[in-house]
């Protein structure tokens, strides 16, 4: 089934790391992808990761930063143990409030860092920067405002629909809704990311053991 992206960046990337190089990509192959984090760097820049491994539980990305402060997390899912529309406010989209020393503890030991380690070696990583020149990045920019976008739609991101975690940054996302793409999500952490307030469809949300939603 060919040209099922329409990013060729993305396409390029999702190739990487189900190791096929041409010819096409069927959904099925593409279902083996289990980890994504996508969007900005916080510094200009835009990065896709994509891993065919699911990350160790419980789920700690060294490199997430502060967050783990303001997670809500269960054992079974996150559905049978908070009314999650509540967490949707009508100003500043979402607000999760809640803190578990426990699992914070757990985010920055060593332990935790050990199995982050491991886990990395297998995402496969796009970086803008390393893709293009920015000659290149500006005639795309002027072509195709904003580029993010261009280059990392959220309809191709949506193709992923076997992953496991999901960590968007910078990113725009139309509705809550989106999410129900996603049928095995398990792991969800949004960073600077901007989702219109859509409480009637937190059930996108139900399945999930973990969310994490900060702002700088």
């Amino acid at each position: 089934m060919d040209n099922l992206f329409k990013s060729e960046w993305v396409e390029k990337c999702v190739r990487r790391v189900l190791g096929k190089p041409e010819g096409a990509i069927s959904k099925e192959e593409i279902s083996k992808i289990k980890y994504a984090k996508a969007g900005g760097d916080f510094s200009g820049s835009l990065v896709l990761e994509l891993s065919t491994s699911i990350p160790p539980e419980p789920f700690a990305a060294f490199d997430g930063g502060d967050e783990w402060a303001v997670c809500l997390h269960s054992d079974t899912t996150l559905g049978e143990k908070y009314k999650l529309e509540d967490y949707i406010e009508t100003n500043d989209g979402f607000s999760i409030g809640h803190f578990n020393i426990d699992e914070w503890k757990y985010a920055y030991s060593g332990e935790a860092r050990q199995a982050w380690d491991e886990f990395e070696k297998s995402i496969v990583k796009n970086d803008i920067s390393c893709d293009y020149t920015r000659e290149e990045i500006n005639a795309i920019e002027e072509e195709n405002p904003p580029y993010e976008k261009f280059l990392l739609p959220a309809e191709d991101l949506a193709l992923l629909n076997g992953l496991v975690v999901l960590r968007l940054y910078e990113m725009e996302i139309e509705s809550v809704e989106w999410f129900n793409a996603f049928e095995e999500l398990k792991v969800l952490e949004l960073a600077e990311t901007e989702i219109e307030k859509d409480a009637e469809n937190a059930g996108a949300f139900y399945g999930l053991k973990q969310i994490t939603i900060w702002c700088d």
